[in-house]
């Protein structure tokens, strides 16, 4: 079978279970324009690994096996966000404890008005004790602190983009 005659059995395989692909993704993110990179992401997945069996999808009947590469796809860029957030928290950390002024000074714009909670934890961080430590002396588990951790910096994170102050998924620019 040429190419062309698989992109086409692809296309007509991916308009018959678009909805179900959509559904998938709105699970992933509720904001549109990562909602449609997503889809588009899930789209060229999908793709590869069609091509990559020749068409040939064995014993799988079709929308389970749409779901399944949909599902493949969708956990992959989940983990990559999570491994960003913990890459973006361990940078923000790092600045903080080095005592950088400028990042100080942004941070403390950024944390107006958060929760206690969050509060709370980022004074910890800025005075120096790890996640552990922190976990510790509050008596909670370290994934629960971890956890809360990532969020935190999630929250810092959308107030940078709002205030202009980063771009989307890049570190904070102490400029």
């Amino acid at each position: 079978m040429d190419r062309s005659e698989l992109f086409t059995r692809y296309s007509e395989l991916v308009l018959r279970h678009e909805r179900m692909i959509r559904t998938l993704c709105l699970r992933q993110s509720d904001d549109a324009e990562l909602l449609k990179d997503l889809a588009q992401e899930v789209r060229i997945g999908l793709w590869e690994r069609y091509l990559a069996c020749g068409g040939n999808l064995g014993v799988w009947p079709e929308g389970l096996w749409v779901y399944w590469q949909t599902r493949t796809v969708t956990s992959r860029r989940r983990r990559m966000q999570r491994a960003e957030l913990v890459r973006l928290s361990e940078h923000m950390v790092e600045t903080i404890a080095a005592g950088d002024d400028a990042a100080a000074e942004l941070v403390d714009e950024l944390a107006e008005g958060l929760p206690e909670l969050y509060a709370d934890l980022l004074r910890q961080l800025r005075e120096g004790y790890s996640v552990a430590e922190i976990a510790e002396r509050c008596g909670e588990p370290l994934a629960t602190v971890k956890s809360r951790r990532q969020r935190l910096v999630e929250q810092l994170r959308r107030r940078a983009e709002a205030l202009g102050k980063i771009q989307e998924n890049t570190n904070i620019q102490t400029s």
